[in-house]
């Protein structure tokens, strides 16, 4: 489906690229990426990752493992390792995300490279695997200058060219203004949504989900999650795109959910991140300074919803359950023993409970709700439908709407009440503040309105807990719409102002805290 763009003599960007890193050193380390892995030698065997590594090494090793075993933690492995592979495993370094091991030949490190490779065989349950990847690297280090100097780049070249997408899409920053580099070939795709569409006389309605509102504020978004590669992994984009499907609506598999057939609008986001975001997916351009700013691919797959879909999700109403109630899944926030059937048992893992139809205003990206009060999330109602590069993106879905219809138009239409309109959920952005004026404009509150959304702010910031309390900006925005904070009615018993409530709260951050005193002060003068 994506491919690097070609250059002279048909060989691609991220071909080429690769053949002048290669070109310079010989591969000398050996990189072991245990991606979700992790969490199965933490919570199943509960190991320590060097002797979890070491454990499941044993077990590659093993002969007396049937090819294809899917472990469970129940395995135990007939003998350890031998004198050389005990000697080898010693060079095993830890660093953020990733295991290195680093030779003094080339011979020494093509052993290395044989010896850690009997890992990428084992199979587990959760889509997850272990990568094993070789480049040229100085004397390992456990740090994140060395990991995003070395061992990402090593990584990303290892991967498959369909992994890859040069972007429909930049998301800038402040900090970083400037567009990437054209090429793909240091930026995977590192993960994956899947927006059902629906068009009809009325409107265009796109689909979203909401985890519980004790598991991500209660925010609508999107299906989706980061794409998993190697054994046992996702073979490409639609392949990664159906999983999270499937794994997260239960109630109506991407078989039955999408209109068969019907090829997908893929609208390629790259996301700036700021130089201090210590992530595997933090991507930094080839000869990038230490402190330059990375990059984050996503993928936006927009599908053509079946009618059937449509008619038994809005059959339930304003919104619908995901998951059967017959289902037994796992979720977050589950008792330890519970969770770790993901793993041994692979059990559903959801973070979703909800779905509903948002109308989508293709002229100016605004969504509208069936129900009153309904946040998405900002990378979605923001980044992706209102910013200044998404009138291409709808101008190029309303191209494919009219692409869909003729191939097969769909007879009748279905009446679906959106009339409340969405804010933008600031959870995750930099730019708070301008979130916050362009929700509040849109509402047009007033300075009553203001008020009284000013006090339920602190109210409910009292009764939360560290995780679930409101932000500086929000304060900000709703003083600059004039709301008054000598008023007292509707404040909680516990305070008797609205500063004296923020001052009361200690679940608030304190340089949130100190924020937000210094804005009700200055409105106090």
């Amino acid at each position: 489906m994506y491919s690097h763009r070609r250059g002279k003599g048909g060989k691609s960007r991220g071909d080429a690229w690769k053949g002048r890193v290669q070109a310079h050193a010989v591969p000398n380390t050996v990189g072991v990426f245990l991606g979700d892995v992790k969490n199965f030698i933490e919570d199943v065997l509960k190991m320590s990752l060097p002797t979890g590594v070491h454990h499941l090494l044993e077990i590659a090793l093993d002969p007396v493992l049937e090819p294809g075993t899917i472990l469970n933690g129940r395995q135990q492995p007939s003998k350890g390792l031998d004198a050389d592979a005990e000697k080898i495993f010693k060079l095993l370094r830890p660093c953020p995300f990733v295991f290195v091991a680093r030779s003094e030949s080339g011979e020494d490190h093509r052993e290395t490279l044989r010896l850690f490779r009997h890992l990428e065989n084992l199979t587990f349950h959760a889509a997850c695997s272990i990568e094993v990847f070789e480049f040229a690297g100085a004397e390992p280090r456990e740090a994140w200058p060395y990991v995003f100097q070395h061992v990402i780049p090593a990584y990303v070249q290892h991967l498959d060219p369909a992994w890859f997408a040069l972007p429909d899409q930049c998301v800038l920053s402040d900090r970083n203004p400037h567009r990437p580099p054209t090429s793909s070939s240091f930026c995977p795709v590192q993960s994956i949504r899947a927006v059902p569409v629906w068009s009809c006389s009325s409107g265009t309605y796109i689909f979203l989900v909401r985890p519980p509102d004790s598991h991500g504020h209660g925010i609508w978004t999107t299906v989706g999650g980061g794409v998993k590669r190697g054994r046992g992994g996702d073979r490409d984009l639609q392949h990664a795109s159906q999983r999270e499907w499937d794994e997260e609506v239960l109630a109506w598999p991407s078989a039955t959910a999408w209109e068969p057939g019907v090829k997908a609008l893929p609208w390629v986001v790259w996301k700036a991140n700021s130089c201090a975001w210590e992530n595997w997916s933090n991507c930094k351009p080839p000869e990038a300074r230490e402190r330059s700013d990375g990059w984050t691919s996503t993928v936006w797959q927009f599908l053509r919803a079946s009618s059937s879909f449509l008619a038994e999700t809005i059959a339930q109403g304003r919104s619908c359950k995901v998951v059967p109630h017959d289902f037994e899944v796992v979720r977050k926030g589950d008792p330890q023993e519970h969770l770790v059937r993901h793993h041994t048992e692979g059990l559903p893992y959801v973070e979703i409970e909800a779905g509903a139809w948002f109308r989508l205003d293709l002229e100016t990206g605004t969504l509208h709700a069936p129900f009153p009060g309904a946040d998405v999330r900002g990378d979605l109602g923001h980044d992706l439908l209102k910013s200044k590069e998404s009138p291409a993106l709808r101008e190029k879905l309303r191209s494919t709407l009219s692409e869909w219809e003729a191939a097969s138009p769909e007879e009748g239409g279905r009446i679906l009440h959106c009339p409340h309109l969405a804010c933008i959920s600031p959870e995750g952005m930099r730019n708070k503040l301008d979130i916050y004026r362009d929700n509040f404009e849109s509402l047009q509150l007033s300075s009553e309105e203001s008020t009284a959304r000013l006090i339920r702010c602190v109210n409910t910031g009292l009764e939360a807990d560290t995780y679930h309390q409101f932000y500086a900006e929000e304060i900000q925005a709703l003083l600059e719409r004039r709301a008054d904070p000598t008023v007292t009615v509707g404040l909680s018993s516990q305070a008797t102002s609205v500063l004296d409530a923020v001052v009361q709260n200690n679940n608030l951050r304190t340089s949130v805290k100190e924020r937000t005193e210094e804005f009700l002060r200055r409105a106090l003068r």
